[in-house]
């Protein structure tokens, strides 16, 4: 368990990172073990951290993780999947906007590059 809890946080692996507390997690099996309760802050904390949402639901649905997160712990993991917008089926208006604007300037820059690189007009090399 130390060696998961002392471990750093790498940039990038905040999902793996997390899964890897799940399982050992799993490993010490046992509600009445209290490293369960010392594993479940630890994810807690790093989850609350790195801000990713995807890491607050992968906490959320894990059964021990439920069980000893204390309410509070459980609504923070909560709101963050939901200001994440994960499962909420809609984008907010302004990365609406700033996503179409970026698929209509890829959408007139593709095809004219294509077109100059079949003239050899382009090197796309």
């Amino acid at each position: 368990m130390d060696t998961y809890t002392d471990r750093e946080a790498e940039i990038g692996m905040t999902v793996f990172d997390i899964r890897l507390g799940l399982t050992v997690l799993n490993a010490v099996g046992s509600a009445e073990d209290p490293a369960a309760r010392h594993i479940v802050e630890d994810l807690y904390r790093r989850t609350i951290q790195t801000h990713d949402g995807y890491a607050a639901r992968e906490c959320l649905a894990h059964p021990l993780f439920a069980t000893f997160a204390p309410d509070r712990q459980a609504q923070d993991c909560r709101d963050q999947v939901r200001s994440c917008a994960l499962g909420a089926r809609t984008m907010p208006d302004g990365l609406l906007a700033d996503l179409s604007t970026a698929l209509d300037t890829s959408g007139t820059v593709i095809p004219r590059t294509l077109s100059a690189s079949c003239d050899g007009s382009v090197d796309v090399t």
